[in-house]
């Protein structure tokens, strides 16, 4: 069948593919046909393809480039093997470290990924949470409705990550607590191409939930306000 690469879903699923669902629906549900043509041959949607997986970037934000088209109405007919799909690395670990999400059993278990064993872990908590929350849409729209509140509530795992003190997103061991060292300036280590001012923001699903953490709407007002004020 039909097959597309060359795209990390990680830089892409807020961006051109939104934009393709105004302009080129009809190619766009061929992408996604060629996605999961990819699923069927390595038993894992793609996350990086350049030509085959990479591997590179956290999150499966593959997840936010189908949830989008089928809430648009796009390739309706592809979502019942695109949610067996999602809840397949929502949830299993696979062998090759480059498909799937990678340390899902912690995030399973914990309702995050600790940092004593990989980095980037704050990025790829949000990312997973994200993509929780993408997959209860699919499972909506499929009349699945108490699977869907599973992820549902997985999808605010985020919330284990803030830390009201700082108002920062932070990385936490295996016992629960947050990393020593802090710098909000810094660069990387618990975060992908990014830090803690960049991002403890990304909670594109529940702002309002995001902002009764830091405690309350003028909280995160003034924290917005702070970031645009630090050089």
């Amino acid at each position: 069948g039909v097959a597309y690469t060359d795209n990390g879903f990680w830089d892409t699923h807020k961006t051109v593919y939104p934009l393709f669902s105004l302009l080129i629906p009809e190619q766009y549900e061929e992408m996604m046909q060629g996605f999961l043509n990819f699923y069927e041959e390595t038993g894992y949607l793609p996350k990086w393809l350049s030509p085959d997986e990479r591997g590179y970037m956290p999150g499966t934000l593959i997840d936010a480039v189908l949830a989008d088209a089928f809430v648009k109405g796009i390739g309706l007919d592809l979502m019942p093997q695109a949610a067996e799909a999602m809840r397949k690395h929502a949830n299993q670990a696979a062998e090759d470290c480059r498909y799937g999400r990678k340390g899902i059993e912690d995030y399973v278990r914990y309702g995050y990924i600790p940092y004593d064993e990989q980095n980037e872990t704050v990025s790829a908590t949000q990312d997973y949470a994200f993509g929780d929350f993408c997959l209860s849409r699919i499972l909506r729209l499929l009349g699945r409705d108490e699977e869907a509140a599973e992820y549902e509530t997985r999808s605010l795992n985020y919330r284990r990550l803030v830390d009201p003190e700082t108002g920062f997103m932070r990385a936490r061991s295996r016992e629960g607590n947050f990393r020593e060292q802090f710098d909000p300036l810094a660069w990387g280590q618990d975060y992908c191409e990014g830090g803690p001012w960049q991002d403890s923001w990304a909670v594109y699903h529940d702002i309002r939930g995001l902002a009764d953490a830091l405690g309350g709407a003028e909280v995160l007002n003034k924290k917005m306000i702070e970031l645009f004020d630090t050089p």
